[in-house]
């Protein structure tokens, strides 16, 4: 069950992560050797936003 939760949390983010940079490629001039680094960049940050946070004292 947990690499079921896991397996759907990665496919998620991988969604996220082509609806993001797809939404900015369409808007943006994007050179083609940038794209790569966008998608590693953009994935990054939502793993890092979507990951649980904790609490610090």
């Amino acid at each position: 069950m947990r690499n079921e939760a896991r397996g759907q949390a990665s496919a998620e983010l991988l969604g996220l992560t082509a609806y993001v940079v797809a939404a900015y490629v369409r808007n943006n001039a994007t050179p083609v050797a940038g794209i790569p680094d966008l998608i590693a960049r953009v994935n990054s940050s939502a793993a890092v936003s979507s990951a649980p946070h904790q609490r610090r004292n």
